[in-house]
């Protein structure tokens, strides 16, 4: 809000608050493991990725359960529908961004191992 009354009135913004925005923009790292041994690497998103956009449909039944349960309050209250409180931090990335990470992790690693093997 303060950026936009910033800019309506024709004030520039200033480079810290730019360059934090920058930092905490729209993409995200994962960290993406590759083996059964815990060995991995960090990716980050691709600034037009969505990386928790699943679509509409899905999204919707992740929160509220597929069909019409949750309309029946006590389902919704006692939280037999849908996520749980817990499983709001364990929200399903996108599967065309999850492959597209885990190729990019594939990737690095075997670039690391052809260069650690020289």
């Amino acid at each position: 809000m303060a950026i936009a009354k910033l800019v309506s009135k024709g004030k520039p913004v200033p480079e810290t608050i730019k360059e934090n925005m920058d930092r905490w923009g729209k993409r995200r790292s994962f960290w993406v493991p590759i083996d059964e041994s815990g060995n991995g690497t960090i990716v980050e998103t691709l600034d037009e990725e969505r990386a928790y956009d699943c679509g509409r449909r899905r999204n919707w039944e992740l929160v509220m359960g597929s069909g019409w349960r949750w309309v029946w309050p006590p389902n919704a209250l006692l939280g037999k529908v849908g996520m749980g409180h817990e499983d709001i931090f364990n929200w399903p990335i996108a599967p065309d961004v999850e492959k597209r990470l885990r190729e990019e992790a594939l990737r690095r690693v075997g670039r690391e191992t052809m260069h650690a093997g020289r």
